[in-house]
């Protein structure tokens, strides 16, 4: 065996190595990539989840939106008369977002 093809049985494994190596990272990453993913949805689904719930209570920043639509839906072909002695819903979801 001379010089030359001990030199190229080294350059040749060398090669393998290094591929082998890449292989091994690129799988590495990739996984880590999907694991990256899957944990962001997971922390984004719980924190709009937690950030909704705290703007819907009462006195939240939706509470008043919500509740308003909720009234207009419900009181939308109900002709409310104040002769008859009842309020208008809405006007009392006026009256508590303004205090």
């Amino acid at each position: 065996m001379s010089y030359a093809d001990f030199a190229a049985i080294l350059l040749t494994s060398v090669s393998i190595m290094v591929t082998v190596l890449g292989v091994i990272i690129a799988l590495l990453a990739f996984w880590g990539f999907n694991n990256m993913v899957k944990q962001a949805r997971i922390v984004s689904r719980s924190t709009a989840t937690d950030e909704v719930r705290r703007s819907l209570q009462v006195g939240g920043e939706l509470h008043g939106v919500a509740t308003k639509t909720v009234m207009e839906i419900t009181y939308r072909h109900i002709g409310i008369s104040e002769s008859a002695g009842w309020e208008d819903p809405l006007e009392q979801v006026e009256e508590d977002e303004e205090e």
